[in-house]
């Protein structure tokens, strides 16, 4: 199984937000894949906000709708990212930087 991760957000509409997608989406898959190995696969498509902070950091991720295993990966996954006081991501184009993404299952 793999996930397909898109998003359009105000954010996405401009040439530096296109940009910053080519750099965040690499290291995003990276805290995917290490939830894939082990969820079940039970969820269907949703949306995930990710907040990022002027330095990398996230600084918020959750989602709107009740969240199965492989969410609850994600979440518990960038908050120990934040508690490290990691540096995940490139440096956003601006300030608190929000993304949506559209997670979708590809069998």
């Amino acid at each position: 199984m793999r996930r397909r991760v898109t998003g359009q957000s105000p954010n996405m509409k401009s040439a530096e937000g296109q940009a910053y997608v080519a750099e965040f989406q690499p290291r995003f898959a990276a805290f995917e894949q290490a939830c894939l190995k082990e969820s079940k696969g039970d969820e269907a498509k949703f949306d995930f906000l990710v907040q990022v902070g002027k330095t990398g950091r996230v600084e918020d991720a959750h989602t709107e709708t009740q969240p199965g295993y492989f969410t609850q990966c994600l979440m518990k996954a960038l908050y120990a990212s934040y508690v490290k006081k990691e540096t995940p991501f490139p440096t956003p184009p601006k300030a608190e930087y929000k993304r949506i993404l559209e997670i979708d299952r590809i069998l």
